[in-house]
């Protein structure tokens, strides 16, 4: 969970995402994908500059964003390369509106709460969780949501809040078609499953059904399924498996939306190893990026996994996948198993 504290135009700053990353050890496997504490950001007290006109007792916010007024204050957060969110603070006709939009080409699920009010009483719930929808194209602005809004019963005084959020890409309603995955590296390449579902070292809950393939550092990584490029982050350098690599942003990674609205997670990639950009379309087999040893990781590896996110946001839904392991065989990964590919992207048979 993330925390953030606000007086009157502080910014939504204790709104980290919980999409790091937590495992305990077996020997030298890597670790994966279970969500772990998020640190909580505090702002100072700062003085209201002038006061707020009265407050208007029936008065919702509209729905139309240009009618929102004056902002008071704008904070981005889950910022990473293809979008991120964005949170105000609005005045609008004597109320607080507390606000968030979506500037990524993928659905954010997002769980909120708002605690510790002074000199506000809300109008609307203080808790709750949404789907923000997506962006038409990577960088946003995707449509802005009201979570909240409240009346200033002393509009000379300054006000306080603290908001809290985890958030996690994916719309919970997704969910696989079927589909026999390619192996994520160049055809006669041979690679071991170092761990796979249900791993005992950190594939449960929501990566369940992640597996990681022995890959030394510099691997070609290719799509293992058609899709359009959300996310990517590339300027991570190095691992360990203390709890500060636990967060998104200490790993490399590349996320994939499939046409069924699944998500593909390719994880610890090497420092400038991202080869595609949001926003761009890939095919199966199309060369992505290069395997890496970011994050919470003790060996070079690649983590991928399919999955989107829970109803209330912060975990996944993890779900299986067969790959494609000879022509027209499809099988489940086993742990410890060695796989050939043998497959090669068309129009380059």
């Amino acid at each position: 969970m993330t925390a953030r504290r606000a007086r009157r135009a502080a910014p939504p700053r204790a709104v980290a995402l919980a999409v790091a990353v937590a495992a305990t050890a077996i020997g030298a496997l890597v670790g994966c994908d279970p969500p772990a504490p998020v640190p909580a950001y505090h702002t100072t007290p700062q003085p209201q500059p002038r006061p707020l006109p009265p407050s208007e007792p029936a008065a919702a916010p509209s729905l139309d964003p240009a009618s929102w007024g004056e902002l008071i204050d704008a904070h981005d957060d889950l910022v990473f390369d293809g979008g991120r969110l964005h949170f105000e603070l609005r005045h609008h006709r004597g109320r607080v509106i507390q606000t968030v939009r979506n500037d990524y080409a993928v659905e954010v699920t997002l769980w909120w709460g708002v605690r510790e009010l002074d000199n506000l009483v809300p109008s609307a719930p203080l808790a709750g969780h949404v789907t923000l929808p997506a962006a038409l194209r990577a960088g946003g602005p995707g449509p802005t949501q009201v979570l909240t809004h409240f009346a200033v019963p002393a509009p000379a005084r300054r006000f306080f809040r603290v908001l809290d959020f985890r958030a996690r890409f994916g719309d919970p309603a997704a969910r696989p078609t079927p589909y026999a995955y390619a192996l994520p590296f160049g055809v006669g390449q041979e690679r071991r499953v170092i761990q796979g579902f249900g791993g005992a070292f950190s594939h449960h809950g929501s990566s369940h059904y992640a597996v990681d393939f022995d890959a030394p550092e510099g691997t070609p990584i290719l799509a293992a399924r058609e899709g359009l490029v959300v996310a990517t982050h590339a300027a991570a350098t190095g691992n360990g498996a203390t709890p500060e690599w636990l967060d998104y942003t200490r790993m490399n990674f590349i996320l994939v939306r499939h046409d069924d609205g699944t998500l593909g997670e390719y994880l610890h990639l090497l420092p400038g190893g991202v080869r595609v950009r949001a926003g761009q379309r890939v095919e199966r087999l199309d060369f992505i990026g290069l395997s890496g040893n970011t994050g919470y990781s003790t060996r070079p590896h690649l983590h991928f996994h399919v999955m989107t996110a829970s109803e209330h946001g912060g975990l996944a839904h993890s779900f299986p996948i067969e790959f494609e392991i000879a022509p027209g065989v499809r099988a489940a990964p086993v742990e410890g198993r060695s796989y050939r590919a043998y497959e090669r992207p068309l129009g380059r048979r």
